[in-house]
């Protein structure tokens, strides 16, 4: 504990740089990985035997996390650069805090007000409170899983909040497996994104709104998501309207196309509307990056893989782009002979 007030000194300084270091001092400290040393100079009699700091107990591990969590509370709900520092910090330690029996309950308010300043979406800290929970490993108490199922609570988006409940249940939704009564894995955050898209439907409501986040960034379940959205929702055919429009005035670099290719994916029930889409397009230079994730999402006809290749040929598109290209392998054909991949993009 006494170490903790060089790092308080550092943080009452205007020193970014020193306030940086120190942040990043309080994550190491909420480390509870287990970690080794194989040797260093003293075991060559270069210098006097290294003599770490080892806790007496397990109150001094409790007391130490519990102090160097609350200094990045408060700075977390400061404002400036410290917070997202501070937040960043303990994401990547909260495992130590909720894996304590003792410090998930002292710590419970300050944990609240964390989540409701993340407007209840903080995807590093749930994964990690999931991961407490997943029985595949050490099964907490019954007391100390209610805890942690109450601070998983805390980060769960409001129902009326569609933005934040996507990034949470779809776009940041992670792989989650548990167990089924057979000990095979099940996706539960699959079945979650399906949930959550038939609640989309069921209540008709207009995702244009939210193109940008629909588009752009991690897409964890997007795919999933969409997919179910374009077979039931009645506004679908706006809704693709608006999503290639879109398309082009995204930053390439955040740009994400998952969402598009499960919608293709899902409208597969409907050939001519599929067949729509990807003619749209083929035929429109500023979207024309779309073809083959479009493509490709669902099961392939002949005339699909014409399209990429005229694409590829008369368009002058970069084959290198197309990281799905080696999916159409089983189609190239031309008058009945086999073509190679080369002679496909390169004719």
């Amino acid at each position: 504990m006494q170490r903790l007030s060089v790092i308080l000194e550092s943080l009452a300084g205007d020193n970014e740089n020193e306030r940086m270091i120190a942040i990043l001092a309080l994550g190491a400290g909420l480390s509870h990985q287990q970690f080794s040393r194989s040797g260093d100079a003293s075991l060559t009699g270069v210098r006097d035997p290294e003599k770490d700091w080892y806790p007496a107990n397990y109150s001094e591990v409790t007391e130490y996390h519990g102090a160097v969590f609350r200094i990045l509370a408060d700075l977390a709900l400061g404002a400036g650069a410290d917070r997202n520092r501070a937040f960043e910090a303990m994401e990547r330690g909260i495992g130590a805090v909720a894996g304590n029996s003792i410090l998930i309950n002292d710590l419970d308010d300050l944990f609240l007000r964390l989540s409701e300043s993340k407007n209840h979406l903080w995807p590093g800290a749930r994964d990690q409170i999931r991961f407490k929970l997943d029985t595949r490993h050490q099964a907490p108490s019954t007391e100390h899983r209610a805890s942690l199922e109450r601070w998983l609570q805390y980060l769960t988006p409001q129902p009326d909040d569609f933005a934040n409940r996507y990034q949470d249940v779809v776009a940041s939704a992670g792989h989650r497996y548990v167990d089924d009564a057979n000990g095979d894995p099940v996706d539960v955050s699959e079945i979650a994104a399906l949930a959550f898209a038939d609640e989309i439907i069921e209540s008709r409501r207009n995702l244009t709104p939210y193109l940008d986040l629909l588009l752009t960034g991690t897409q964890d379940k997007g795919f999933t998501f969409a997919e179910r959205i374009a077979c039931l929702h009645p506004e679908i055919d706006a809704l693709v309207d608006a999503l290639l429009i879109r398309w082009p005035h995204l930053s390439p670099e955040n740009r994400n196309p998952t969402f598009i290719a499960g919608t293709v994916k899902g409208l597969s029930a409907y050939p001519e509307k599929r067949r729509t889409i990807l003619e749209r397009i083929a035929n429109t230079p500023e979207i024309l990056d779309l073809l083959l994730n479009a493509t490709t999402s669902g099961p392939l006809e002949i005339a699909d893989v014409t399209r990429i290749r005229i694409a590829l040929v008369e368009h002058g598109v970069d084959p290198t782009g197309f990281h799905r290209l080696g999916i159409i392998c089983p189609y190239l054909f031309e008058s009945g002979k086999p073509l190679n991949m080369t002679e496909f993009c390169f004719p």
